[in-house]
């Protein structure tokens, strides 16, 4: 689309009840709600986008996110330039649905052929994790993913250990804290996990705990991953200033402008995971288009997380499997998933 022209928008909600609570260091998650957003130019062709805020991420509310659109779309016509900057740094889920539905970002089918992707797999908290690992190993995943800082740490250690023992030789698995320790505490964990085939730590600390972060990015190197940390490209950029030689875990649905996120990863090399915001496949697409687009190591995608909601949601439909070709880009088009969700 022509940045320079008139468009319209027109917004629409979704809910994706979770099959299973999610359960995160800060408390269950029951479902996952946003807006689908449709873009048109002045001769009716249109693109599609998404908001999928997440607030504890730090970006903008689901009512202001509501609000903007809904402002967007009283007035009529909008200078699309004009609109991503009012949206600022303050609503980048808002800034992600412009710029995508405008772009019409999506992976083309013969795209994500040539250049397949590793995914990993989230696994469910307690016991059913270890089946969860069973089964997927049986389906060919070698990466998964293990919520902690849930509960008492030695039972937390103890259910790591049986994990990682049913992992074949090249397995591994990815702790995400999602910010619930101490720097004490994480120190312990690092220092732990040294000898188990654990490929990273992801956000031990809370976000705002920048200097202990990039303490125990010096004391294990390599071992720490940041996600809430780095929600957008100026996030990332800071990150690099101070130095940060860990993994980025880079939510692109959450991170504003692909455009902007993209010029900043090509800014100097790095270690990219690309990871799901639990959105459904219309900003799934447009995550997957950066992923596609970065020029530095990727690793297994972080998008595994279709088990977690309900057999026959209709906003998801993508298939799981180990090696990602077009089976992400599966399921219901951008089309009839805004033809499901509420006006």
């Amino acid at each position: 689309m022509n940045r320079g022209q008139k468009l319209r928008a027109k917004v629409r909600a979704y809910r994706r009840p979770f099959r299973v609570p999610l359960r995160t260091a800060r408390g269950l998650i029951t479902e996952r709600r946003g807006w689908l957003v449709r873009i048109e130019e002045e001769d009716g062709t249109a693109g599609y986008g998404e908001a999928a805020p997440l607030e504890f991420f730090g970006t903008e509310t689901l009512a202001d996110a509501e609000w903007f659109f809904r402002s967007l779309e009283a007035a009529g016509t909008f200078d699309l330039h004009e609109a991503l900057d009012w949206a600022g740094t303050r609503r980048p889920c808002c800034r992600f649905a412009l710029a995508s539905a405008a772009e019409r970002r999506a992976v083309p089918d013969e795209a994500a052929g040539r250049q397949p992707f590793g995914c990993s797999r989230l696994l469910p908290a307690g016991e059913a994790s270890r089946p969860a690992v069973e089964e997927g190993l049986a389906a060919g995943f070698g990466v998964f993913k293990l919520k902690v800082g849930l509960g008492d740490p030695v039972q937390e250690q103890r259910q790591v250990e049986t994990l990682c023992g049913l992992l074949p030789e090249w397995g591994r698995l990815r702790l995400d804290a999602n910010g619930a320790w101490t720097p004490r505490l994480a120190a312990d964990w690092l220092a732990w996990a040294m000898e188990l085939p654990i490929a990273y730590v992801e956000q031990p600390l809370p976000r705002e705990a920048e200097a202990d972060l990039t303490q125990l990015d010096q004391d294990f190197p390599g071992q720490v991953a940041l996600d809430e940390s780095v929600v957008t490209s100026d996030d990332l950029k800071a990150w690099r200033d101070r130095g940060w030689r860990g993994t980025f875990v880079i939510k692109p649905a959450l991170a504003g402008d692909p455009s902007d996120l993209l010029e900043e990863i090509a800014g100097g090399p790095g270690d990219f995971v690309f990871s799901s915001a639990l959105e459904t496949a219309v900003g799934a697409r447009a995550s997957l288009a950066v992923a596609q687009a970065c020029p530095w190591p990727r690793h297994a995608l972080g998008f595994g997380v279709e088990g977690f909601f309900e057999e026959h949601d209709p906003f998801g439909g993508w298939t799981e499997v180990p090696v990602q070709r077009d089976g992400l880009l599966a399921g219901k088009s951008a089309e009839q998933l805004w033809e499901l969700a509420e006006s």
